[in-house]
């Protein structure tokens, strides 16, 4: 399960990279022109950018350490809720589906006795 884990979890955090940097867009364009919250825009934008970069890490840590990757993908996907809000309708779900299956994937390595690239014994 940690292949359908990293899959959703690239696909969220590339989505949710495009959506930060969107925001961030927004944001920077704002503050050329005097405008109200502009300022707030510009920090939520580089916030979510750090998100996006959590929820990579935590993608593609998925065939080594499921359980990192799992709460990594979980906290990227709540944070990200937090900071863009409708922005990360789409990385969110995908995001916390993707720890679901890491998270899941975790079992199913034990009971085949496959050790991950990387690990020896």
């Amino acid at each position: 399960m940690w292949v359908g884990g990293r899959g959703l979890g690239l696909i969220g955090g590339i989505v949710g990279l495009i959506a930060s940097a969107f925001v961030l867009l927004v944001g920077v364009l704002g503050r050329a022109v005097p405008s109200e919250n502009s300022g707030l825009l510009v920090v939520s934008g580089v916030l979510g950018l750090a998100v996006s970069v959590i929820a990579l890490v935590g993608a593609t840590r998925a065939q080594v350490n499921p359980v990192l990757a799992a709460v990594l993908m979980w906290i990227a996907g709540l944070a990200g809720f937090i900071v863009l809000g409708l922005f990360w309708v789409v990385p969110g779900p995908l995001l916390l589906v993707s720890g679901a299956l890491a998270f899941r994937g975790r079992k199913a390595q034990h009971r085949s006795g496959l050790t991950p690239p990387g690990q020896f014994g």
